[in-house]
């Protein structure tokens, strides 16, 4: 019969990898890292990072749920077979903060700023979710009884320990200005163009002004001989 009392070791080889794994996701998020690089084209951009962020997303719930998880609910899981677990979803993990990293990195033109900081917000959000899973997870296998675990076993660590990650606001949001772009662009395209009229309509009357003076100057000059 299991102690309850007393965490299990492969429970606290589980809760080392995954304190390591926290720590770095929350030093990466305090980070504010220097802008150096321009997006020619943001909203082309954003679908990229919108679908890399939905695919990412994907792989890490996999590597939990289908790794992470089965590796804690099993008693006789080696340490080699519980670090590696975690090292997979770790690996899955740095592939969303590489692309958050590189969203935090862009300088957007004047017209594309609120485009970027919905995708911002987006990675945010999600990195988030996963920091929080994190932490929970920890605290969870530090209890003692989570134990009594078995493989295929629904139990206390079994919802906490599966990652649901939820269409949020913030994706809905992004998708959104990605929508709005062409029209949103079109007017621009529009405006630009009333302005250029504008200036080229000034620029004509500015002429002719200078003509007529010239011209009455003239005229004035011959009058007086």
């Amino acid at each position: 019969m299991a102690d309850d009392t007393v965490v299990p070791q492969h429970l606290v080889w589980c809760r080392e990898s995954l304190r390591h794994v926290a720590e770095d996701v929350g030093s990466y998020v305090r980070r504010k890292p220097r802008r150096v690089h321009h997006a020619p084209d943001m909203a082309s951009l954003a679908s990229t990072h919108l679908h890399k962020i939905s695919t990412t997303a994907g792989r890490i719930s996999e590597a939990i749920n289908h790794g992470v998880q089965p590796a804690v609910a099993n008693p006789d899981a080696t340490e080699a077979e519980i670090r590696s677990a975690v090292n997979h979803m770790q690996l899955c993990l740095a592939d969303l903060l590489r692309g958050y990293d590189e969203v935090l990195r862009i300088s957007p033109a004047h017209d594309e700023g609120v485009g970027l900081k919905l995708l911002q917000n987006l990675y945010r959000h999600v990195v988030l979710q996963l920091y929080r899973w994190l932490w929970s997870a920890i605290e969870l296998l530090g209890v003692p009884g989570v134990a009594a675990e078995q493989p295929g076993a629904t139990g206390a660590a079994e919802a906490p320990l599966r990652l649901r990650l939820h269409r949020t606001a913030e994706t809905q949001a992004v998708r959104a200005w990605i929508e709005e772009r062409p029209a949103a662009r079109e007017r621009q395209a529009r405006e630009a163009e009333r302005r250029a009229a504008k200036r080229r309509n000034r620029w004509d009357m500015a002429l002719v002004a200078l003509l007529v003076l010239t011209t009455g100057s003239g005229t004035g000059e011959d009058d007086c001989r």
